[in-house]
């Protein structure tokens, strides 16, 4: 489209009437094609327009490098099975929550507790479940994608197990995870 555009903003003015000044300002903008108007976008939401600095531009160009990864996490869609078992031990278990993806590729979450220990959590990617498997790095795409994407609460149809004690440890877990990845936050600075 070019180096340069030229488009229609609709701003609401600020607490002393003014309308925001934006031209001559570099921004980094987040917008679709417009069907059947090969030169123009429309911005994905009221807050698409950012302006452009090197604080949001480092932070996107990480973001962007992560999304064209071939090892890129896909979208999540849902959780499909979870099975919790108890160990050998009192107050051991390893609870495995399987995820369903945009692009069907294997991804699960697994939470092993032993006795006198905090409880480990930590993604898999790939077929087989990773017993050294470690949580995602905050404010990565996988954080992101954990924390934004996962349900509040496993869905009633993907225990694989009816017994309420490993239902209730799947639920413990799943909460757990849910608590150490922390709210869905977005945040361009």
């Amino acid at each position: 489209m070019g180096e340069s555009l030229n488009f229609l903003v609709d701003k609401m003015p600020n607490q002393d009437r003014e309308l925001p000044r934006i031209t001559r300002q570099a921004f980094v903008f987040f917008a679709d094609p417009v069907p059947g108007q090969p030169n123009s976008v429309q911005l994905l939401s009221s807050d698409s327009l950012i302006p452009a600095g090197p604080m949001i531009e480092a932070r996107l160009e990480r973001v962007l490098t992560q999304l064209a990864a071939s090892d890129a996490l896909p979208a999540i869609t849902g959780l499909k099975d979870v099975i919790s078992v108890a160990g050998n031990l009192a107050g051991e278990s390893e609870t495995q929550m399987f995820i369903q993806t945009a692009t069907g590729a294997p991804v699960s979450l697994s939470v092993v507790r032993r006795p006198g220990m905090e409880p480990h959590w930590g993604v898999s990617l790939g077929e087989i479940v990773d017993q050294g498997a470690r949580p995602p790095e905050p404010e990565t795409i996988a954080w992101y994608r954990f924390a934004c994407e996962l349900p509040d609460q496993l869905p009633a149809d993907s225990y694989l197990q009816s017994d309420r004690a490993s239902r209730r440890q799947a639920q413990e877990d799943y909460a757990f995870i849910k608590r150490e990845l922390g709210p869905c936050e977005r945040r361009m600075g």
